[in-house]
């Protein structure tokens, strides 16, 4: 019953965060957060993102994300000694899915931003962003017989014929953000603050109008130092929604090389998710493509009772 218990827990938690995905690489999936973040150097740039989670015997996940940043003038222009801001727009795609197919959560976005320089050097601008999301959770047990999540003191091939243990939800989604960014030869700093599904739409499985998600208010912040080859900086990203909330902060240090053949930079990056785990991690990028692998070592009272663990692959690419 403890194991039934979990299971139930592990569901709840997928419904309750229904469109706030929780991916290491922040930076990578930043639009997912605040719709406004501007990226690095003004990158026009695909970010795709999978993370596979196991709680041992009982149950594993899987997300997959992309999403992709793409600013509506050339670089050219971006870049010209003036004061006009420039139009972005954002699109992404995610997808979470449990073994046997018992739970399916998707959720598809489209936003636009607008970056405005406050100074001719354009090193510091203020940027807004809206996006609207779809989003849809499919969970079905019907039929389902879970042996691997039972052990002798339960019961195997038990097949839940339950009705109500299956349904689906969907709804729309508005988020909205502001942020403040600043770029020059020695540093990068940036600070965010956002609102997801600040139209508090009606979600759950049995049609309550009653019931509606709760707004989930997000910050960012960061600060990258450069000193020739080397930079090295932290990245803050903050969640808060009743019980559902991350908390992720990231101390990394990058190599960049320029060999005859290529150029790219080498990392190394130590994450740290509150009550929850504890993230190591490698970033290799080859000219103009990025990749990334971290680790979950699961730590904290939410885990204490369940054996998770769990790895995660990014890829970048820069245009």
């Amino acid at each position: 019953m403890k194991k039934i218990f979990i299971i139930g827990l592990v569901f709840a938690g997928y419904t309750a965060g229904a469109q706030d995905i929780h991916f290491a690489q922040v930076k990578n999936m930043q639009k997912w957060y605040n719709a406004a973040m501007k990226s690095e150097n003004d990158e026009r740039n695909i970010a795709l993102d999978y993370r596979n989670i196991s709680y041992k015997g009982l149950i594993a996940f899987k997300s997959m994300a992309a999403i992709a940043d793409i600013p509506l003038v050339g670089k050219a222009a971006r870049q010209s000694d003036d004061k006009k801001g420039y139009l972005g727009v954002s699109g992404g795609f995610a997808v979470d899915q449990s073994n046997q197919g018992i739970l399916r959560n998707t959720t598809a976005l489209l936003g636009v931003s607008y970056h405005l320089p406050v100074d001719l050097d354009r090193t510091t601008f203020i940027s807004m962003g809206v996006q609207g999301s779809g989003f849809q959770s499919r969970i079905n047990m019907n039929g389902v017989t879970t042996p691997d999540q039972f052990d002798k003191y339960g019961m195997v091939n038990y097949t839940p014929d339950d009705p109500s243990l299956a349904g689906k939800v969907d709804f729309f989604s508005l988020n909205a953000g502001v942020s403040v960014s600043h770029e020059d030869e020695k540093k990068v700093w940036y600070v965010g603050a956002s609102a997801r599904h600040a139209n508090r739409p009606r979600a759950n499985l049995e049609g309550n109008a009653e019931y509606r998600l709760p707004v989930t208010a997000s910050f960012q912040g960061g600060y990258k130092k450069i000193s020739g080859s080397d930079s090295y900086g932290v990245d803050v990203f903050t969640n808060f929604k009743a019980k559902a909330y991350e908390h992720l902060a990231t101390v990394y240090y990058n190599y960049t090389f320029d060999l005859s053949e290529f150029d790219g930079a080498f990392g190394v990056s130590f994450s740290y998710r509150y009550d929850d785990a504890v993230i190591p991690g490698l970033q290799l990028q080859v000219k103009k493509t990025a990749f990334s692998f971290n680790y979950d070592i699961a730590t904290g009272n939410k885990n204490a009772s369940v054996n998770r663990t769990g790895f995660e692959l990014g890829l970048k690419q820069i245009f």
